[in-house]
């Protein structure tokens, strides 16, 4: 009888460790803020409406005086999302990076491309060659990140 609950209590453990898996894995983005971009700081950072500063997770564009790369990543940036509204996946390990008088939070950046997909603006950058991977200990994953994720794939949280 007790190798019986034994192999009951492991099918039942396997069975929730795989659903748990799979969600994960249906699910690896969520949008947690939406808002309005005010104003754009260089290629991978920005200030929205929430008077929040938004730092791009996971890529590195180059720092002012770096000409003429910086101004292309800035510009390329502020044309793409420039007074749109974004959508914000902040990383769910450690919300914020700290950078000289304030923080940010680290995000994976969204905008609407039509009615069913969204552009991945962290992943636009790097397909447009204007920033580079810089991977740090958070919950992203840019090999797993797509230009056009559908909608319908990225749900929203309930805070």
């Amino acid at each position: 009888m007790d190798k019986k609950i034994l192999l009951i209590f492991a099918a039942v453990l396997v069975f929730m460790s795989a659903l748990l898996y799979f969600s994960f894995i249906s699910y690896p983005q969520e949008i947690d803020l939406t808002s309005v971009v005010t104003n754009v700081v260089d290629g991978d950072t920005f200030d929205i409406a929430t008077n929040d500063r938004i730092r791009l997770a996971d890529i590195d564009t180059p720092e002012e005086g770096n000409e003429p790369v910086y101004s292309l990543a800035k510009n390329y940036l502020e044309e793409l999302i420039g007074s749109r509204i974004i959508y914000l996946d902040i990383d769910d390990v450690y919300r914020t990076d700290y950078q000289g008088t304030g923080t940010r939070l680290v995000c994976v950046a969204y905008i609407d491309h039509n009615s069913t997909h969204y552009l991945n603006v962290n992943q636009a950058l790097l397909e447009e060659n204007l920033a580079i991977v810089d991977e740090f200990d958070n919950q992203f994953n840019h090999q797993s990140w797509t230009r056009y994720p559908k909608k319908n794939t990225i749900p929203e949280s309930n805070p």
